[in-house]
């Protein structure tokens, strides 16, 4: 019996999205992050990767303190969810998290209609002109 492992090629196209988002306005968010979604799924991709906060806007500043704009970044999550779209793709979108009242600057997976994983930040942007950690906490717990 041989030990030689067979290799199998899979090839993957990934689509790297960076949308003009504007912090609040969680309908237009909606309407660019679901056209650009379209447009990675017309070029093939497996895998569409959308930029840091684009659900509710990078620049939320003290807005991030208020729980509305979770919520309505989430419901900008279930209405992905509901159109199916992610049926065809894996979405990860660059989304606010709220877990144990800790709030963090994380990333959504989404695949087949629903939520498959809930990546956040480990390593704050702090210094020059950031200051994150004043919004987000930092995940310091396992995995």
């Amino acid at each position: 019996m041989s030990n030689k492992l067979k290799l199998r090629q899979l090839h993957v196209k990934l689509g790297l999205v960076s949308i003009n988002t504007v912090p609040l306005d969680f309908k237009r968010n909606f309407h660019n992050i679901m056209h650009s979604i379209r447009e990675c799924i017309a070029e093939g991709c497996s895998i569409r990767v959308g930029s840091e906060l684009e659900v509710s806007g990078y620049g939320c500043a003290d807005h991030f303190a208020e729980y509305d704009t979770i919520y309505h970044s989430w419901d900008v999550v279930r209405d992905i969810l509901k159109s199916g779209i992610s049926e065809k793709i894996v979405c990860e979108l660059g989304c606010p998290v709220l877990h144990r009242a800790a709030l963090y600057n994380g990333r959504v997976i989404l695949h087949k209609s629903k939520v498959i994983a809930i990546r956040v930040k480990t390593i704050a942007a702090d210094g020059d002109n950031y200051n994150e950690t004043r919004c987000f906490s930092m995940w310091k717990g396992k995995r």
